[in-house]
Parts: C-alpha cells; structure tokens; sequence
C-alpha cells in the first residue's frame, strides 16, 4: 500500500505548527517585495537590495519544511530548521557588520562593507556560531536587542536538538522520518519543533524590525507618492499589516521584548497592555 498523507491522524495534520508556518512563509515573502526598492547597506551600485532575495531564499526554506512535514519526514524538517537557523543567524550578523561598518566610516559617501562584497563574490565565508555570538555580545548597536534572547542557554540547546536530528544521533530521531510506521511520538516531535521555529522566528522578526525599520512600513505612503498625490501626514511612520500581525501574535506575549522595541523602533506599533 503506497503512503499517503491520508494515513496522517486529524491531530498531527491540523497541528497548529502548520499554520504558524503559512504565516511566516507569508511574511517572508512580505518583507522581500518590500526590501526590494531600497538600497543595500554597504553595498552602493548593488541593485535590487540582497536582502530581498535572502529574505526569499529564507522563505523557500520554510515551505521545505512544510513540504517535509506534509509528508511526515520528521528528521528531515528538523535538519531544514537547522538551516534556517543558520540563514537566520547570517542575515542578523550581515546586516549589524554592515550597518557597524558604515558607522566607523561616516567620512566616506557610499561606503563598501569589503566583507559583505567578498561574501557575495564567494571569497569570504561567514564567522562560525560562536564568534558571532560574541560578535553581537560585543556590539554597540546591537547587543541591548540581543541581550532579551538567551543564547547561552535557550537557543544554544535548540541548536543542539537540530545537531541531533542532523546527524542522527539517536534510532529514535531517526525512524521519525519513517512516515509509514506507527510513531507514538510524532505530535511530541511537531510540538518541540514549533517551539524552535517560533523561538527562531521571534529572535529574526525582532532583530529585523530594529535594524531596518523601513522594511516593516506599511505602502500608502509610497504609493501616494508613486500616483502623484501627497501622503497622509505621518504615513511613513505606519507598520504594515502583515508586520502588526505578526508582532501580536510573535513578540506581544513577550512583554519585555515588545517595551523594548516599541521604544526603539520609530514605527507606530500597536500594543498596549492593560
């Protein structure tokens, strides 16, 4: 008999993990259209913005691990997270390096992040895990964001959980990719890898909207300006949507996170507590 998702119990295939996915696919692709037209830090001449299209790259990793949970290979969509964990980590380190770089040359117009460039030439390759831990630990602009995220502990243990799958260091993990035995353990497994796609999610929204606000804007006020007409008077202040949505739902329950952005972010982010 030939596996289909059918086989699948009501309660793994309407886990909520599924829908936490759609919604950071969605915002994924959200935040790559609208990266799209500005220019790139450190990178002068670079047109479109990188950023759009690691954005999109990231949000092709999402659907993998849709695609692999769709059809309950759960060893292997833990192995994908482990990827998005990296791409994660790359873009917050690419973009503090550069945005710290052009702080230390205000002198220069324009100035190119050599690093950034040789990355993209493929004649640099990216820091490992720990140095760039102390890279943001370090770093002035960045490490009082930072600060509300334990990666000593918290984020150093899911990257172990991910390490395990990846390399299989267990029968378990790895017969959860056997989507046609019965597997009393399959919800436990979605449950632990919602939680870390949430926790790393959490961390790259946070980072993202700190660093580069202007990515988070919501389109009335460019789009009165592309139809000739004059903007609502503080529109280029406005968050779109999709971004409030995902506040509310990513970095609301968080209360101390969420304070600190709202002071540290120029966008009017709604979020009130009472």
């Amino acid at each position: 008999m030939r596996w289909t998702e059918d086989q699948l119990s009501k309660e793994y295939k309407e886990h909520v993990i599924f829908k936490n996915l759609d919604s950071f696919s969605e915002f994924y692709d959200f935040i790559s259209i609208n990266s799209y037209s500005f220019l790139p830090d450190g990178l002068p001449g670079t047109f479109p913005n990188i950023d759009t299209y690691i954005f999109s790259a990231i949000r092709g990793t999402i659907d993998s691990v849709r695609l692999l949970l769709k059809n309950a290979h759960l060893n292997d969509a833990f192995a994908i997270v482990r990827k998005y964990f990296d791409e994660v980590l790359l873009d917050v380190y690419m973009t503090v390096y550069r945005q710290e770089q052009i702080k230390k040359n205000p002198e220069v117009l324009l100035f190119t992040v050599e690093r950034v460039k040789q990355w993209m030439d493929e004649s640099f390759r990216i820091p490992k895990y720990d140095d760039m831990i102390k890279y943001f630990e370090r770093s002035e602009s960045y490490r009082s964001l930072f600060a509300y995220f334990d990666f000593e502990k918290r984020y150093r243990k899911i990257r172990e959980l991910l390490d395990d799958n990846m390399h299989m260091n267990s029968y378990q993990l790895m017969i959860t990719n056997d989507n046609e035995v019965y597997n009393q353990y399959r919800t436990r497994y979605l449950n632990l890898l919602n939680t870390c796609m949430n926790d790393l999610f959490r961390y790259h929204f946070a980072s993202s909207i700190y660093l580069n606000p202007h990515y988070f804007m919501a389109s009335d006020h460019v789009d009165c300006l592309d139809l000739g007409l004059t903007p609502p008077e503080g529109s280029e202040n406005w968050i779109a949507n999709i971004a409030q949505r995902m506040f509310d739902n990513i970095i609301k329950p968080h209360k101390d996170l969420a304070l600190f952005l709202l002071n540290n972010v120029y966008l009017e982010i709604e979020c009130n507590y009472d």
